[in-house]
């Protein structure tokens, strides 16, 4: 019996679904807090850094200087953010790549317990008499494994400092190259308010946020792909009792039109989750 089907009726599917979606986001926003908090320790380092080559960069615009970006790039505090930025920045993504890891193999050995789960609620709610059996850790660990192994995760985290310290670069000379005006330089001077630097700092601090947004996305793709992925096999490994499993898209404003449009399609045991975007939410039950 195609347990999938009962979708529309099974009201304690839908609870038990909504029940693990939520235990799943807390362990995601637990990840992502414990990523923030060492990226601010990096940031701040980043920002005082920042905070001198911008006033630098004033006080030369109000000194009637040209200002072009060959130029600016020439300041020996200039060329030492953007060396910190380098270094903190990988430093940064190692410690991502192994928290990655670990969110990986919870998610996994979470999909295993939360397939379980919502399939004895299907089964309560179709009011049949069938048994699931659990997948064994050592074949949760197996998949996982593989998705670390096909996953291009290494390389991205190999240049995170050079790919971060490109864009803080390439931020700074688009803003210097656009023009920063003397008035404006001074004015923040006097005011000794860098942040009033507007586009200049704007740009600079937008770029810094790169290697903190990258991580929340990685994370947060690699979980729920972990998870995704053991509760499909789990559901083929008790297919004489789950024959199809089925989109389940959170329907929030949040949602793609792609993702909606998926939401409560049908697919055999035996079809992994088709290919979605970086950091999709949806999931399958």
């Amino acid at each position: 019996m195609n347990l999938a089907l009962f979708r529309s009726e099974a009201s304690e599917l839908d609870r038990t679904v909504a029940r693990h979606r939520s235990a799943l986001l807390r362990g995601e926003d637990a990840a992502v807090r414990e990523l923030d908090e060492t990226w601010a320790d990096v940031e701040r380092d980043l920002e005082a850094r920042w905070a001198k080559v911008a006033a630098r960069i004033a006080r030369a615009a109000a000194a009637g200087e040209e200002l072009t970006p060959w130029a600016s790039f020439q300041d020996a505090r200039l060329r030492e953010l953007l060396a910190a930025v380098r270094e903190r920045s990988q430093a940064y993504g190692r410690i991502v790549q192994g928290r990655t890891d670990v969110i990986r193999r919870t998610s996994g050995e979470l999909g295993a317990r939360h397939a379980e789960g919502q399939t004895e609620a299907a089964i309560r709610d179709a009011k049949i008499r069938a048994s699931f059996t659990r997948l064994p850790a050592p074949v949760v660990e197996r998949i996982v494994g593989a998705l670390e192994t096909s996953s291009p995760l290494a390389e991205i985290f190999d240049g995170y400092g050079e790919t971060a310290a490109a864009r803080v670069r390439s931020a700074i000379a688009r803003e210097i190259a656009a023009g920063v005006g003397p008035r404006k330089m001074a004015a923040a001077i006097r005011r000794e308010a860098n942040a009033d630097l507007e586009g200049l700092d704007v740009e600079f601090r937008k770029a810094l946020r790169m290697p903190r947004d990258r991580a929340v996305l990685i994370a947060r793709t690699e979980s729920l792909r972990a998870y995704r992925a053991v509760q499909i096999e789990s559901y083929d490994a008790n297919s004489d009792v789950v024959t199809g499993w089925y989109w389940h898209c959170a329907l929030d404003r949040r949602s793609c039109p792609i993702c909606i449009a998926m939401h409560g399609k049908v697919f055999p045991t035996s079809q992994p989750f088709p290919g979605s975007h970086p950091g999709c939410r949806c999931g399958c039950s």
